[in-house]
């Protein structure tokens, strides 16, 4: 292949710095990248242990070789990477240099990548460390292509650099978008609580910090309740949130769970995936973990449930009480009726809602739960 011109690359790296603040073009930048060393596609990821749990960009030409990783071949062990961490930063290299081509035909992710996509060539390197987390580059060609030469690989190493400073630049601006949304919960008088990928805590706004030591605390890095089935349910929350398919769009869910707490109101929580998830390598917050005290929490649209069930003026004004936090014998004090009145009222909102177990009946108001304090 001729040498690569110097004014495709600088346009190029003008395309690279402007993904910064457009993470969503990241994908059509490693397409630019790929057709100006005339490859197919190129990657730019952070491996794991398992290709679910990989993060990065890719360019869209190469959907059917990630589809392919995330799907297929999550149970093969890419040997890649681990070989090129031992070629240093900012150096691009062939499969050739890291591998024999015995060891290449023994490779099991190798043939699969082969004999079911075509793909035969690769070039990348190690561009950088993310939070001590290695930053790779790699694109591919196919099989009816040639191999990668030493004009690839020079136009590869000019670009490395500025890859680099661009990660960078990117991990700073997502860490201050971070903290823009944490501070706008405190806003809204709720804790919010920023994940990593692996459920860790990263950042914790002023309204979660309080709430911490009353039901729910932070040990070992992880959020967690001190009620053994609200701490079970809490952790099925996160996980679901930080799923590949929910970071990847396949599924949509923001389920609410009620944590329990001794002479307490019992704590609201949710949690909420941060879209981009697996896409965004540069952005460590994949989750954000939302806590409501009861007493700060939105009241019941009345108008919404008497539309939705059927309720009427009693059971909605019970129902407000019950996402306050609210037992039923102050709930029965309040409203100057008996508790068993309060009891009747709570039994025919559950049968009218279809919910066995008051928590599930809680969960379900939320959700027609609106701004205003009344």
């Amino acid at each position: 292949m001729a040498n690569v011109r110097a004014h495709r690359l600088a346009e190029v790296v003008d395309r690279i710095y402007g993904a910064v603040g457009d993470p969503n073009s990241w994908g059509d930048v490693l397409q630019e990248v790929a057709e100006t060393v005339g490859a197919r596609g190129a990657l730019l990821f952070k491996p794991s242990s398992t290709a679910s749990e990989t993060q990065g960009f890719w360019s869209p030409s190469i959907d059917d070789l990630v589809d392919w990783s995330l799907r297929d071949g999550k149970d093969l062990h890419n040997p890649r990477p681990a070989r090129a961490f031992r070629v240093g930063l900012g150096r691009a290299v062939t499969e050739s240099d890291l591998f024999s081509e015995e060891e290449l035909a023994r490779d099991p992710f190798n043939r699969e990548m082969i004999g079911r996509l075509g793909y035969r060539w690769e070039a990348g390197g190690v561009i950088a460390k993310i939070d001590g987390a290695p930053l790779l580059f790699t694109t591919q060609r196919r099989a009816d292509q040639e191999r990668f030469g030493r004009p690839e690989l020079e136009a590869l190493e000019a670009l490395f650099p500025h890859f680099a400073r661009a990660a960078q630049f990117s991990v700073r601006l997502a860490m201050a978008r971070a903290e823009g949304a944490l501070f706008a919960f405190d806003q809204m008088a709720c804790g919010g609580i920023l994940l990593g990928s692996k459920g860790g805590v990263l950042k914790v706004n002023a309204c979660a910090q309080r709430t911490m030591g009353k039901g729910i605390d932070i040990a070992g890095g992880r959020v967690v309740a001190a009620n053994p089935a609200s701490n079970a349910a809490l952790q099925g929350i996160i996980q679901a949130a930080l799923s590949p398919e929910v970071r990847l769009k396949r599924e949509r869910t923001r389920p609410t769970v009620i944590i329990e707490r001794r002479e307490r109101a019992p704590l609201i929580a949710y949690a909420i995936p941060l879209r981009g998830g697996i896409r965004d390598v540069f952005d460590p917050g994949k989750a954000v973990l939302v806590l409501e005290e009861p007493e700060a929490r939105r009241q019941v649209a009345g108008a919404a449930l008497a539309d939705a069930f059927g309720l009427t003026p009693a059971e909605i004004r019970l129902a407000e009480a019950l996402t306050q936090g609210k037992d039923l014998a102050t709930i029965a004090e309040e409203h100057r009726v008996t508790i068993g009145t309060v009891r009747s009222q709570l039994k025919s909102i559950m049968a009218k809602t279809d919910t066995h177990r008051q928590a599930e009946l809680v969960t379900l108001l939320l959700r027609y739960s609106v701004n205003g304090s009344g």
